[in-house]
């Protein structure tokens, strides 16, 4: 069984949760079919006397989530991803750092190009970081925290000219990603999410460093989606 080219899929401590980029919904599983689903997606085939996981898994294909189509879908494959020890914020201070026109200027870009293509979905927006990443990232040199904390300095105190980072994670993460590939850093754009009670989250990641977060706020969420 695979996921469809704009699903993805995780399995939570309480349940697994879908993501259907071209719908920008969440679907949830109860945790009764999660791990079989698990290994179902990791190929395994349901016994004979699971008819109704059976009927689960065909409902899930007529609502665009799974397809046994080998051209039609992709395999789930577990998030491969350091998880978050440093956060870049650590010195971060509402000082002003020394700000260049050019930077204002990227920004604006960064802030533009991310509403736009946002206001097209999630989809859209993923496969935009997803692609720039898969041409360049290989091709940059290896992150520099220093560099990286004077950027995301720069990014943090011109930030309110433009909007409030405050229940926008999605946004500000865009913008960021944006703002950073603009000054030849090409950072992870990471999707959490928890259930019970259900909230999702995404934040801005380079290996183990984490630029719009700390390591304990986002702990408690299990990744879905790593662009």
């Amino acid at each position: 069984m695979l996921l469809r080219p704009h699903v993805h899929f995780c399995v939570t401590d309480h349940g697994g949760v879908f993501l259907d980029l071209k719908r920008d919904r969440y679907f949830g599983v109860t945790l009764e079919h999660a791990p079989s689903l698990r290994a179902a997606l990791a190929g395994a085939t349901p016994a004979s006397g699971q008819s109704t996981f059976t009927a689960f898994l065909e409902d899930l294909q007529h609502n665009g989530l799974l397809t046994s189509d080998r051209s039609q879908g992709h395999p789930w494959l577990p998030v491969d991803l350091a998880v978050a020890e440093q956060t870049l914020l650590e010195q971060w201070t509402e000082d002003r750092p020394n700000v260049r026109f050019a930077q204002l200027l990227k920004l604006a870009i960064a802030y533009t190009v991310s509403r736009a293509t946002l206001r097209i979905g999630t989809q859209r927006a993923v496969y935009r970081v997803r692609n720039r990443n898969l041409r360049r990232a290989h091709r940059a040199p290896a992150l520099d925290p220093e560099v990286a904390r004077r950027l995301l300095s720069v990014y943090l105190y011109l930030r309110p000219l433009l909007f409030t980072a405050h229940d926008h994670c999605f946004l500000d993460s865009m913008v960021l990603i944006e703002f950073l590939a603009l000054h030849g850093v090409y950072a992870n754009w990471v999707f959490g999410v928890k259930l019970a009670p259900f909230a999702a989250h995404c934040w801005v990641q380079h290996g183990s460093y984490i630029f719009n977060g700390r390591p304990e706020s986002v702990g408690s969420y299990t990744r879905l989606l790593v662009v």
